[in-house]
């Protein structure tokens, strides 16, 4: 999955596979933080993925990220397509 784009099929099929082990859902991304402890213990264990934008549950919730704040996070130019 390294490399390849994240589409909203793809949240949808990984967000309800009932692997959470390696699986971790933000809604936001003012919940950087403990996202950021969340890739640490991923690093520690082998691996992982965070989704912004899924809520608690699974459901797709989406993610409206300002211009400017792409700006300041370097945005790479990789998004989710449908």
């Amino acid at each position: 999955m390294v490399g390849e784009a994240m589409t909203l099929d793809r949240i949808t099929t990984r967000s309800a596979s009932g692997d959470l082990e390696a699986l971790e859902f933000k809604e936001t991304t003012s919940t950087r933080r403990q996202a950021t402890m969340t890739v640490c213990a991923f690093l520690n264990q082998g691996g992982g993925q965070v989704l912004f934008g899924v809520r608690p549950d699974g459901t797709v919730a989406g993610q409206q990220v300002s211009e400017p704040a792409l700006a300041r996070r370097n945005y790479s130019g990789r998004c989710c397509t449908s």
